[in-house]
């Protein structure tokens, strides 16, 4: 399941709990001959037209939809609960409402605080400077001791896909060079590897991960909601994969230019020549 599948997915069951709250409160209203509001019905259909219109664009656009419904059933605890928020939301407008809306921007602003925290702005190109006895990357430089070819780093991390906020769904940064002869040098375990070279920039981002034990040495009452923000944060990344841009043979020094494109989740990397 990609991100498009999900978000049709979650505005369909959202609407559709909306659609049997508003049921609800008019069948109740009928049923005790106590006055409903006519808004009810007009929230009803604009809801259910809603649930159409996605469920339409879904069978339209939604790639290999066999997979998404796949991806449907896994997450489908996490889509019973949108259901149900939908439910509540419209039903009981007064209390839940307001309370899911201030949820939902607390939670996106905290988690884009993070994310930013992590990675920064994403930056559209990096200068590559190669010479004899070092490579600079950004500005940062790494000195080699041997002769083997060369390839930059890029760490990728996808958001979950069920993970509907308005967030850009790709994230990354440059985190060093590894010999190309390596064997396994795309696994998870990149940072391990004898031959990987960190940039001093990626080395400062591992260090600050150890804050977290330093509060929880100093305030123990915190280290429960200490735990759950790392298991947050560590869900949220879970999607980490390697791409490795090979730094081409040429004459030294030389200068490149490295280009990053982002397509929805797709991350492409291209290193251009440019002196």
């Amino acid at each position: 399941m990609n991100f498009f599948g999900a978000l049709v997915f979650g505005i369909i069951f959202l609407c559709l709990g909306g659609v049997c709250g508003c049921a609800c409160c008019i069948a109740l209203g009928k049923c005790f001959k106590k006055h409903y509001s006519p808004a009810y019905f007009t929230v009803l259909c604009v809801l259910l037209s809603f649930c159409v219109a996605a469920a339409a664009l879904g069978l339209i656009l939604l790639p290999e939809l066999n997979a998404q419904i796949d991806g449907f059933f896994k997450n489908l605890i996490f889509f019973v609960c949108l259901f149900f928020a939908g439910f509540l939301s419209s039903s009981l407008w007064r209390i839940f409402l307001g309370l899911f809306l201030l949820i939902y921007v607390i939670l996106s602003i905290y988690t884009g605080i993070k994310l930013y925290g992590k990675f920064g702005t994403s930056l559209d190109s990096v200068e590559v400077s190669v010479f004899q006895n070092r490579i600079s990357i950004g500005g940062e430089s790494i000195f080699i001791d041997s002769e083997n070819q060369k390839g930059i780093v890029v760490e990728v991390f996808e958001l979950p896909p069920i993970l509907l906020l308005p967030l850009p769904r790709v994230w990354y940064s440059v985190i060093g060079i590894v010999d190309l002869k390596s064997e396994s040098y795309q696994n998870q375990n990149i940072r391990k590897l004898p031959s990987f070279s960190a940039l001093a920039s990626a080395k400062e981002k591992k260090e600050d991960g150890n804050s977290a034990e330093k509060i929880k040495s100093r305030f123990r009452f915190a280290e429960f909601f200490v735990e759950k923000e790392n298991d947050f944060m560590n869900w949220v990344l879970k999607n980490r994969k390697n791409l490795i841009v090979e730094i081409p043979g040429d004459v030294i020094p030389v200068i490149y230019k490295l280009d990053f494109t982002s397509k929805g989740e797709i991350l492409n990397c291209k290193l251009n020549k440019v002196l």
